[in-house]
């Protein structure tokens, strides 16, 4: 059966893997609301413009969990929709975004700051396919959005962030965003974006198993595998020892890389980074990429 999903998730609530939910506008997992997902559910997110009539959206369809909210959920399968309800292979929506506790920030319309309650996310695999948008000016005057991104992250820490394994293929923008955060996966994987494999702006992200990304290199300005801001301070990704690293494409720019397995980045006399591939296990020790000046 087709559930379709117009308002916000205002009570604690289950979704049944007998049931295929389509996200229709800006939909939010509220503050102290629990939303449970059986194993191998689908859900759809509509594509195109969406804005709500007090005029304050992101301007997308998508699924906000709100500072404070709770997710138990296992196999959580995500995929655009077009008006018909019918999949596609196609990014143009806002995607899955995640509200963390612990930092002051805001991304695209999307404001949160310190609280005393905090968030609670639990998965086994966030499974993202043709999530995100490509950049253009929002719906709202005077106000543009560059950063319709599958899966977002931000102002999450460690003790609010238990969601083992990220996947995510064919993104609109960037494949996985983190910002003001600090988490662990054991698994992440993106494939073929359509501008960064990971953004990670003021954040530490730790992968434990392993790190698999698949640019395929294209004729797309500045898209590369590490995009590592540090607006509110350093950004870095540490891949644990005995970890699989699968990456391919551009490296990054301006980025230090500290390890004994993965080659430095090479860049020609001219300035031009050359493609960077590395398929291997970090046997020797662990890895750091990072942006900014601080100690390890």
């Amino acid at each position: 059966m087709l559930i379709k999903i117009y308002e916000n998730i205002d009570k604690d609530t289950k979704f049944t893997c007998d049931n295929v939910y389509i996200i229709i506008g800006e939909i939010r997992v509220l503050p102290d609301i629990t939303l449970i997902i059986e194993d191998n559910v689908n859900i759809l997110i509509m594509n195109g413009d969406f804005i709500t009539p007090e005029g304050i959206s992101t301007g997308k369809s998508c699924l906000i969990f709100e500072t404070g909210s709770t997710l138990y959920a296992e196999r959580v399968y995500f995929q655009a929709c077009n008006s018909f309800l019918v999949p596609v292979w196609k990014a143009d929506n806002g995607g899955v975004v995640f509200l963390g506790s612990s930092s002051i920030a805001e991304k695209d319309l999307i404001p949160m700051t310190f609280s005393t309650k905090r968030s609670n996310f639990n998965a086994t695999l966030i499974y993202a396919s043709y999530l995100g948008a490509a950049d253009k000016p929002s719906l709202i005057k005077d106000l543009d959005i560059d950063d319709y991104d599958a899966i977002s992250v931000i102002g999450v820490n460690n003790n609010e962030w238990n969601i083992k394994n990220i996947y995510s293929e064919y993104s609109g923008d960037d494949g996985f965003d983190i910002e003001n955060s600090d988490i662990t996966c054991l698994n992440i994987t993106v494939k073929i974006p359509n501008e960064d494999g990971i953004n990670i702006t003021s954040s530490r992200v730790n992968v434990i198993e392993s790190l698999i990304i698949n640019m395929t290199i294209n004729e797309t300005f500045d898209r590369d595998i590490f995009d590592l801001e540090t607006d509110d301070g350093p950004a870095f990704i540490r891949i644990a020892q005995n970890c699989l690293v699968k990456i391919d494409g551009i490296f990054g720019d301006q980025l230090t890389l500290v390890s004994d397995d993965l080659p430095q980045p090479v860049i020609t006399p001219e300035g031009k980074e050359l493609p960077y591939n590395f398929n291997g296990y970090t046997v020797k020790g662990q890895s750091y990429v990072y942006s900014g000046f601080f100690s390890l």
